[in-house]
């Protein structure tokens, strides 16, 4: 089964977990936005044989991590949130075991590292400058690759300024990573891809 058709069969297993108030009705869980996240993935991540250690900032409801796991051969697995949404997570992803679950919280515990890529999508664009510039300093020295998905509208409410964070990511990958690649997905969305 392909990647592809593996995304039509979970797509109502998604809604349903939407429906079940396991997330906001403006999150992305349609079957075209969650390909559209795998194929991009897919573009950057093509060696399905090599075990990976991956880190993923933001993973909402799980489902990009549901898709990676079953579609690549993974090592372990960590997914950092908030604890509620963590619990929607550990439901939701119960059937693997390579997943490891850390708290916001708990965010200087990880020393997991070196990852094979961090992965956030639509996530950081939510967080304060502090915390984005924790996970810049902090988690891009120790990933070999960087995914990153994100939201740049100046109406955001979540921070100050979209363009601030973007010059501070833009930065910091070209800090810490020879190739970067800055793609606009939309308007107001791009993708970030960065290896040393």
């Amino acid at each position: 089964m392909s990647e592809y058709d593996n995304i039509s069969k979970r797509s109502a297993q998604w809604k349903t977990w939407h429906d079940n108030g396991i997330g906001s009705k403006d999150a992305i869980i349609d079957t075209a936005s969650q390909l559209n996240q795998l194929t991009y993935f897919s573009e950057y991540f093509t060696d399905r044989s090599t075990a990976l250690d991956l880190l993923e900032i933001g993973p909402f409801n799980g489902v990009l991590c549901d898709l990676i796991l079953s579609n690549y051969n993974i090592n372990s697995y960590t997914l950092v949130d908030d604890t509620s949404r963590l619990e929607i997570c550990k439901q939701n992803l119960s059937h693997y075991n390579k997943i490891k679950y850390v708290s916001i919280e708990d965010l200087k515990s990880i020393s997991d590292g070196p990852f094979d890529a961090f992965i956030s999508n639509n996530c950081l664009s939510e967080t304060t400058n502090e915390y984005q510039n924790y996970i810049f300093n902090n988690f891009f020295v120790s990933c070999k690759q960087v995914f990153i998905i994100d939201n740049f509208n100046e109406s955001s409410q979540f921070h100050m300024s979209a363009a601030d964070y973007l010059k501070r990511l833009t930065k910091s990958l070209h800090m810490n990573f020879t190739d970067v690649k800055i793609i606009d997905i939309t308007r107001d969305s791009k993708l970030f891809y960065a290896t040393r």
